[in-house]
Formats: structure tokens, sequence, C-alpha cells
């Protein structure tokens, strides 16, 4: 899971288009969800602090939903999360899957459709590794 921020803004604070785009982008990278909240929320504010103004999820699907909780309460209005292979090749709506990860996945796309907080939309893609697909979301409150 990755997380950057394009601006070193405090929240609340209005974003130029100019100011977004000068600042620094800074990331974090972990390899589980066990030691990100610590290594992340660390090396985040000790390099820049404040909310993460985009965060990509693409790590073990079984903990997505894990990972999407966390990103959630590190994000503020205007925040993009995303969620790769979120479709599991078809498996996703596949009640009878087998697939662990397929229903960890369906258990993510309903609390998003539960979440007051959020929009989001996921994307079917089509390529040399099948079908898979994304899930972007948009943070409108907190």
């Amino acid at each position: 899971m990755g997380a950057w921020s394009r601006s070193r803004r405090t929240p609340g604070t209005p974003r130029s288009p100019a100011r977004i785009w000068s600042a620094p982008v800074s990331a974090i990278w972990s390899r589980s969800a066990s030691d990100l909240p610590s290594r992340a929320w660390r090396s985040w504010t000790r390099r820049v602090g404040g909310e993460f103004d985009l965060t990509f999820i693409d790590a073990d699907k079984v903990n997505t939903p894990g990972y999407f909780a966390w990103s959630l309460e590190h994000s503020h209005p205007g925040s993009l999360i995303v969620a790769d292979n979120s479709i599991r090749g078809g498996d996703l709506v596949d009640p009878d899957s087998s697939d662990p990860a397929a229903a960890e996945l369906r258990g993510f796309h309903e609390t998003l459709a539960a979440e007051a907080r959020v929009s989001a939309t996921t994307i079917q893609t089509v390529g040399v590794k099948g079908y898979d697909g994304f899930t972007i979301v948009l943070v409108e409150g907190t």
C-alpha cells in the first residue's frame, strides 16, 4: 500500500493550483497491514505532517477493507483512495466463489455503499492478465 501527498497544507487551508503542483510529493510504503499504521504514520508526520491526499491500495486483497479503513481515517475531504484489483476476474459478483479475497472485496464494496463520508466507483479493466479493475473513492466528509 502506498500513500502520497502533493501539498504541505494545514487542514482547512485553501489550495491554489500553483501551490499544489509546486509542493513536494512524499511516498510511504508498507509490506503488511500490521506494520502500516506505525511505520507510515510515524514516517509521514516526521517528514510532512497532515493527512493523505492520495492513497493507493495494491496489497493482499483479504486486508483491503482494513487498509481502506486506515486510509479513510487519515484522509480529508477531497482525498482520493484507489484500491487496485478490486473485481477479481468476476469473482466479486459470484456469491459461490471460493476465493477468500473476493469475499473480502465484496465486504469492501458493501462498506463503501454504506459509508456516508465517501462516493466511489469501480471500473473494470481488460488486458493481458485477464480482467479485473480498480475502485476510486472520493472522500467527501470526515
